[in-house]
């Protein structure tokens, strides 16, 4: 297979992978996954036109006609390109235009329970900070009256803690919009505590409060129902521990 933009060309091997690119192409990738395959350039432009085509062994990088014998064949399903700084799902389309719905990650069932200590427990979580509002992971009832929640404002990024429908604890430190940032929080009764960068939060620890109740969920990258306040950014790393971590602890694992 052929994928060429302007004077870059991508070669890839359909049987084992293996590619080749030319000089313009210099710093692209593919992965295989199974029989799929996810092709990454910086250097395609859709102003120029990309192409996609296949060619038979020996044939010329811009060959697009092929004659294909008898008995021969090949199945292609769910090609999809597009444009960004990562690759999203697969969006099936028709003749007709397409929306897709943001893409909604969460743990539920005995999947959650079996790691979630409701009594005490650390966060961390890696994503870049980001100018909106948005959520990056959110424990939850299914309701917005029990939730632990990491999220952003403006320039700030926020934890907080609500239990029967009332806040118990919130913690907002700010940030430079567009950084990697670390963060961690703990929780325990009576105890809630949040570092970002290697610095304790304002206010942290915050040593009065209720614990949330009935937490059954987590979902990553939207609000306690798993729907709005997207997170609009990627999230490197996201750790839980069943235990409440001390708080130079929290400093040191957010350290930049």
């Amino acid at each position: 297979m052929v994928v060429q933009g302007a004077d870059a060309r991508i070669n890839i091997n359909l049987v084992d992978g293996t590619f080749t690119t030319n000089a313009t192409a210099t710093g692209s990738t593919v992965s295989v996954s199974g029989q799929r395959f996810s092709v990454s350039t910086p250097t395609l432009t859709l102003a120029t036109g990309v192409r996609f085509f296949l060619k038979r062994t020996g044939e010329t990088d811009t060959n697009t006609t092929t004659t294909i014998a008898i008995g021969e064949g090949l199945y292609l399903t769910g090609a999809q390109m597009e444009a960004g700084a990562f690759a999203t799902s697969y969006i099936p389309t028709t003749s007709a235009t397409v929306t897709r719905a943001a893409d909604v990650a969460s743990i539920t069932g005995t999947n959650f329970s079996s790691w979630y200590n409701q009594t005490e427990g650390t966060v961390f979580a890696e994503a870049p900070g980001i100018y909106s509002t948005g959520s990056v992971l959110t424990f939850s009832d299914g309701s917005n009256n029990n939730r632990m929640l990491l999220d952003h404002g403006t320039n700030t990024r926020r934890t907080r803690f609500i239990s029967g429908g009332s806040e118990q604890a919130a913690f907002s430190p700010s940030y430079t919009y567009g950084t990697q940032l670390k963060t961690s929080f703990s929780y325990a009764s009576n105890y809630f505590s949040m570092a970002n960068a290697g610095v304790l939060a304002s206010g942290a620890p915050d040593t009065t409060g209720l614990l949330s109740v009935g937490i059954d969920r987590i979902f990553i990258g939207s609000n306690s129902t798993g729907a709005g306040t997207y997170a609009d950014t990627s999230i490197r790393r996201l750790t839980y521990w069943p235990t409440r971590f001390a708080d130079t602890t929290l400093q040191a694992i957010s350290q930049p």
